[in-house]
């Protein structure tokens, strides 16, 4: 059975992001987005760390994530502690 999958972003009235729901024929998942600093997914809370504009890392369920980026400035690898 192919699996269809649909997106659809909310955006405050300054253009930023604070809601998306990615569903598929599996089931639908719902993410908020709190500033530039947590996103929540259900019970799930993401915190962001930022070295001035740069994400450097992440906090998930507990767990510490540093994110390596490519010279483009793009996530190229994500490490746990």
């Amino acid at each position: 059975m192919p699996v269809f999958v649909s997106a659809s972003f909310t955006y405050d009235g300054d253009g930023k992001r604070v809601k998306s729901v990615i569903a598929t024929n599996l089931g639908s998942t719902t993410t908020y987005f709190i500033g530039a600093y947590y996103e929540m997914t259900g019970s799930s809370i993401t915190k962001y760390y930022f070295a001035g504009s740069q994400r450097i890392a992440m906090r998930k369920d507990g767990v510490l994530y540093y994110l390596l980026s490519d010279h483009l400035g793009s996530t190229s690898i994500v490490t746990v502690k």
